[in-house]
């Protein structure tokens, strides 16, 4: 598909086509190549939307349930109330506690960057393009990673002969979700990163910055989002300018 095409999709997706331009989009959904093309990107668009932090919040609950409980409890026993004149010293106290917040209260680490901003990428392969032993392959790489076995899909993905890029972003995103994950996650988001002709490039280069950010490299993480939120109709760009505030 030509850049022209590309770009009109964007704005369409984007909700920002002018009246030439929906005429023009009119015409070209007329195009099986295209119309399936935007039903693509509708896709990706929708996904980039979806909430999908819960399974990683998860791990968390149990922890937040205990401290409630434990604040409950605090909160449950009768204290005496004290006089005193407080009013005198109200506007000191609020600045103190301003100049404590902005100069010493901890900005968040990048483990809890990543687990704030995650969402879940859904599997949008349609299964079709393998035959035989290959086709069953993707078929349960696919399913473990839907099912969160990240080990169990990584292990799926390394049996592959070769992989469409397609496929790669699914086995980038189950390494850096394993529960070790290393460079190897950068590489393998970052390889359908910089692929022009990748239809999950945006997808990937989101994920990267992300996968930047669960091993330790704001620096690395904040160029990237800086990029995507310079890149006008990227999809991934709400989510970007919402991650760049924490940064």
């Amino acid at each position: 598909m030509d850049d022209s095409s590309s770009k009109l999709i964007d704005k369409y997706v984007q909700e920002g086509l002018s009246g030439t331009e929906k005429s023009k989009f009119q015409t070209l959904m007329q195009k099986s190549e295209f119309a399936e093309e935007v039903d693509f990107r509708q896709k990706l668009k929708k996904a980039s939307q979806k909430g999908g932090r819960d399974e990683l919040k998860a791990l968390f609950n149990e922890l937040d349930e205990e401290l409630e409980e434990d604040e409950a409890e605090t909160q449950s026993i009768p204290l005496r109330p004290r006089r005193f004149a407080w009013y005198p010293w109200a506007g000191v106290a609020a600045a103190v506690l301003l100049l404590f917040t902005f100069f010493l209260w901890p900005s968040p680490s990048e483990q809890e960057l990543f687990v704030d901003h995650y969402n879940s990428f859904p599997n949008l392969i349609a299964p079709g393009d393998r035959s035989g032993g290959e086709q069953n392959l993707l078929d349960r790489a696919l399913k473990a990673y839907e099912q969160k076995d990240y080990t169990e899909a990584v292990n799926l993905f390394e049996q592959f002969p070769e992989m469409s890029q397609d496929e790669r972003i699914y086995y980038g995103l189950s390494l850096m979700l394993s529960d070790k994950p290393d460079e190897k996650s950068i590489l393998e988001l970052k390889a359908v990163a910089d692929d022009p002709s990748a239809r999950y490039r945006q997808a990937a280069q989101w994920y990267l910055a992300l996968a930047y950010l669960k091993l330790e490299n704001r620096d690395a993480s904040k160029a990237l989002i800086d990029e995507i939120i310079a890149t006008q109709g990227h999809t991934y760009r709400d989510n970007a300018l919402d991650l760049a505030k924490d940064l």
